[in-house]
This record gives structure tokens, sequence and C-alpha cells, in this order.
């Protein structure tokens, strides 16, 4: 926590030295009719809101790690690593990774055992447990919520004027292909880089013009010119895949793995709460 105090202390002594640095105009941030408002104001609310913030976040974490001690709650490397490879999976390949944590990848480790150590803290401390009655309870009661609605994989091209789409229609028709095209034509820089593929779509997540511009169309067709927000559009029909139901056995285990997660959010601050009632917090300012 001192090393918290002093780099607070630091910059906030740095910024001070650094506003008297500008001439005095150059120290107004703003005006409200006609009274001024400076950045020294502005930086010094600015850096109070981030101290208050993080040591409130550090102080939150603290007290459950605490409890988590005295519950003798533990994590084992085989959790943390398992942990890992999930954040990892997440990422297109390592160097993605790397890139995105640069540095703070060393600690990350760290993070992950705290995080695991929490939530194991939170469903010790509130006893959360779902047993697989419980969990097959839940899916029945909202089975239609897993269940896989028809989805159809769409490519798109997308331009911004009316001539273009037209010339792009009439390129269509005269046997171009589409994701070629799309690549070369579309102005939507994810259109250009995966050839105009969108995936699988349900059709109760596209607005009701396309979705009734594709209802009718097989595999291979595509629109005519459609005028959407912000441009043009023809859209292709890739594949269809039929509606689903929902197998149990299949998601039972992530399932429950949600309704944990879920109760753990719900009950975590409570039991900040309560640990707060008894805790003796002191935060030097």
């Amino acid at each position: 926590m001192k090393k918290i105090l002093f780099s607070f202390l630091t910059v906030t002594i740095l910024s001070t030295f650094a506003t008297f640095a500008f001439a005095k105009d150059e120290q107004i941030a703003a005006t409200v009719n006609g009274e001024k408002i400076y950045k020294e104001e502005v930086s010094k609310r600015m850096w109070q809101n981030h101290f208050e913030n993080t040591i409130n976040n550090i102080v939150d974490e603290t007290l459950l790690l605490q409890e988590g001690k005295k519950l003798k709650i533990k994590v084992s490397k085989k959790e943390t690593d398992n942990r890992l490879k999930e954040i990892k999976s997440a990422y297109k390949d390592d160097k993605e990774f790397e890139t995105t944590f640069g540095n703070e990848k060393d600690d990350l480790t760290e993070k992950i055992k705290n995080e695991l150590l929490i939530k194991k803290t939170v469903i010790e401390s509130k006893k959360i447990e779902f047993t697989d009655e419980a969990v097959k309870k839940f899916f029945e009661e909202n089975k239609k919520n897993f269940d896989k609605p028809e989805s159809t994989r769409l490519r798109q091209i997308f331009v911004s004027s009316e001539k273009e789409i037209n010339d792009v229609h009439l390129a269509l028709e005269a046997g171009a292909d589409f994701a070629k095209l799309s690549s070369l034509k579309s102005i939507n820089e994810n259109l250009k880089k995966n050839d105009g593929d969108l995936g699988y779509v349900s059709k109760n997540m596209l607005v009701k013009d396309i979705a009734e511009a594709i209802s009718s169309l097989k595999q291979g067709q595509y629109t005519k010119p459609l005028k959407i927000n912000g441009g043009y559009t023809i859209l292709k029909v890739e594949d269809t895949k039929k509606a689903e139901p929902a197998d149990f056995d299949k998601i039972k285990d992530d399932l429950k793995k949600s309704l944990i997660n879920q109760a753990v959010m719900q009950n975590l601050p409570i039991l900040l709460s309560e640990l707060k009632q008894t805790a003796k917090i002191e935060i030097m300012r």
C-alpha cells in the first residue's frame, strides 16, 4: 500500500509542477458562463478518482483473499493452468496473446490464482451448490433459450452508393465471384478481410428487411440490391442449418458452470458488505 501512496503522491507533485510551467491562459480547461475551470483542478480530480477506484478495488480484493485464507481455500497449479489456457484460446495465436498482455503477462498467473481463490471463497462462504437435479430443472424450465434456432451462413457485399451496388449486381449476374467482389468492393474492412463471410446467423438476429429478403433464397442465391443504414448491400446464402433442440447431456457441464458463476456474481457484493462490517480499514490520504 505504501508503494501505491508513493506513486500517487509522486504523480500529483509532478503534475503540479507541470501545470505551473504553462502560461496562465494555457491552464484554462473550460469556461462556464465566463467562469474559468483550470487544468490543474481537472488533473487533480482525475488522479483522485483514479486513486479512489484503485484503492477500493485493492481493499475489496484483500478482504476476500483474507477470508479465503481463513477458510483454507487452495488453488492448484492445474486449475491455474486450465484457466490460462481458456484465456489464451480467445486469441488467434501466441503472438496476439503476447501483444495484448505485454509486460502484464508475467503477473497474469498471479491474477488468475487470485481470481480463482476469490471465486472459491464466495462459493464456500455462501454455500453455493447446484446438484444435477437442480441444473436439469433449470434446463427444463428454460429449454427454449437453449434450443438452437435455424441459422443461415451469409456472405455480404457492402458499398456506399446506389451506382456501386448496381454495378456489383450486374457483375454478379454476369458470373463474377461473390467472395472476390466483396474483398475488392466492400467498404467494411472485416468484409474485405473475410471475403464477405458473416458466418452463421439466426434470422431473429437480422433486421426485418434483410430477414425477409433472404427468407425465400436457396443455397447459392443472393438478394437484389438493398438499401440499409449507411449504404447498400447484397447478401448471399451460403448454407442453412436447421433448428436443433438442445441436448441436456451435451450442455449440462457448461450450464452448471454458468449457474455457479452467476451465483458467485450475485453473492460477491453481499459477502464483501459482510466482511467490511467487521474489518478495520484505514485509507491514508
